[in-house]
């Protein structure tokens, strides 16, 4: 029986970075250890691919127990804005976190452009197929 769900992706224009796609634990299976293993899992998963970081993006009204998890296990979060982006999408300002796989710092993300707003359909979709699965609230 899965206890969770996971997966990267990359943006191909920032060869850098690789994200972090669905990351959730179980309600059940919360507070167990289980989301630091299979974080740390997706981390060497990562770090297989040479890249420099793992990223995610979430929106600050959103799960707050997953994002206090963020704050505890990724190296920074940051807001982020970009003009480019739909924003009558977004419920709450959407937020970065990402973390270092190699020995240097963790750059911010500054803004840079990543479409989030792209496939609201879709991840709509997958965000109620989770909650079914009592993977997210």
């Amino acid at each position: 029986m899965p206890v969770g769900v996971t997966g990267i992706y990359e943006i191909p224009e920032y060869t850098d970075t690789v994200w972090l796609s669905w990351f959730g634990i179980k309600k059940e299976y919360r507070r167990l250890g289980y989301g630091k293993q299979i974080l740390d899992y997706t981390i060497e998963m990562a770090k297989a691919l040479n890249k420099k970081y793992l990223r995610l993006y979430t929106f600050e009204i959103w799960n707050n127990e997953a994002q206090e998890f963020y704050k505890r296990n990724m190296d920074l979060g940051e807001y982020y804005y970009n003009e480019k982006e739909h924003k009558d999408i977004f419920e709450g300002k959407p937020k970065i976190f990402s973390i270092s796989l190699c020995d240097e710092k963790v750059e911010l993300w500054d803004n840079k452009f990543i479409n989030i707003s792209e496939d609201e359909d879709s991840h709509e979709k997958s965000v109620l197929m989770m909650k079914e699965d009592g993977i997210i609230d």
